[in-house]
């Protein structure tokens, strides 16, 4: 009889031990189904299909665990207890932004941008904006353009909410300045168009040597050399500073002959002075085309209409002079900075041939003359 019962305690325990083992084989087999596995330069999207409830009316992100995409990406890791049957995991590749570049962030989702405002207001913690679920709840981020950029690196987003694109990192070089036209920040009126630093308008500080990381529609660089630059108004193809030699210079003398003058103006941009060029001209080209190349030839055209050619000729130094003078404060009231304006020659024998011939012939006599007597 003990053997008996011994026997059918023996059955039972081993049934029970075989059904626990079945149990925990079904429920590590459950289990396994649910789990997810993201890789380093991976993120997760989680989609809910039901059992959350239905999303609030124009939001397209889930924040406190709605039916539909889920604000909260996946992290590198294993995750578990995602049922295939309650949700869908997305496995996408991070987003990198390569050096020498800046990422461009786009919110489709969030508040209304603030009135007579384009981007939203910049983050002191990008990392926080970054998160859809701080973004959308607590962080209370607008819909839109965002004023904050990213910096080169790896960044892990839900591409649901944010969009991001590549732009050129504003790289000011040795030798030039970046002047800076912000189309965000207080918006006021000043006579010459500069604002200080952080508001609405050019800025008068450039920014020196380096890379900057802006949105590069809302703070528009423009470049400006603060190099000496030499011009020549030749048609000698010579190597300068910074530009090529431009047409030649010709000027008409009061007694009607016209003939080419040999002109090389060399200038400066300052660096204090660099806003002040973009306000009133605009860039180095324009400073050249509109400024430097339009006032040369109004001044020494000017000043040959008051001379004759051969006095032209023989005062030479003193057009240089009074070109220099009156050159210097054009291009002063523009915060460019005259350095030097030298003449060449002056007529070619195609022009002055027979003038100049003229006038040795004269000297020639003359001499004759004195030594006859």
């Amino acid at each position: 009889m003990e053997y008996t019962v011994e026997s059918a305690m023996g059955s039972k325990f081993r049934r029970a031990a075989m059904l626990t083992v079945f149990i925990i084989i079904l429920l590590l087999a459950a289990i396994l189904i649910t789990v997810t596995n993201i890789g380093g330069n991976e993120a997760g999207i989680v989609e809910k299909k039901f059992g959350g409830g239905s999303l609030p009316q124009g939001r397209i992100l889930a924040v406190k665990g709605e039916n539909g995409i889920q604000a909260q990406v996946l992290t590198p890791g294993w995750h578990f207890f995602y049922w295939p049957w309650q949700y869908t995991i997305t496995k996408i590749p991070v987003i990198e932004v390569k050096d020498g570049h800046v990422g461009l962030v786009q919110a489709a989702d969030g508040r209304s941008l603030p009135v007579n405002t384009i981007y939203a207001p910049e983050w002191d913690q990008p990392d926080k904006m970054l998160s859809a679920e701080y973004f959308l709840g607590d962080g209370e981020g607008y819909k839109g353009p965002q004023l904050t950029v990213l910096k080169p690196g790896k960044y892990r987003i839900n591409p649901r909410l944010f969009t991001i694109t590549d732009a050129p990192v504003t790289n000011v070089r040795v030798g030039t300045v970046a002047v800076i036209k912000s189309n965000v920040g207080e918006q006021i009126q000043t006579p010459d168009r500069l604002v200080e630093v952080g508001q609405r308008g050019i800025w008068n500080k450039p920014l020196n040597e380096g890379q900057y990381y802006l949105h590069p529609t809302a703070y528009e660089a423009t470049i400006i050399d603060t190099r000496q630059a030499t011009i020549s108004y030749t048609p000698e193809k010579e190597t300068l500073i910074k530009a090529e030699a431009v047409s030649p210079m010709t000027v008409r003398s009061i007694d009607g002959f016209t003939f080419p003058v040999d002109i090389r103006v060399t200038y400066q941009i300052d660096r204090d002075n660099a806003p002040r060029v973009v306000a009133t001209v605009g860039d180095d080209a324009m400073v050249l085309s509109k400024l430097v190349t339009t006032s040369v030839r109004a001044i020494f055209r000017n000043n040959a209409e008051k001379v004759k050619a051969l006095d032209y000729v023989q005062q030479r130094s003193l057009q240089e002079q009074q070109s220099n003078t009156l050159l210097k404060e054009e291009l002063a009231k523009y915060g460019v900075t005259l350095l030097a304006v030298r003449i060449g020659d002056v007529g070619n024998e195609l022009t002055l041939g027979t003038l100049l011939k003229t006038q040795t012939d004269r000297e020639i006599a003359l001499q004759q003359q004195k030594t006859f007597e």
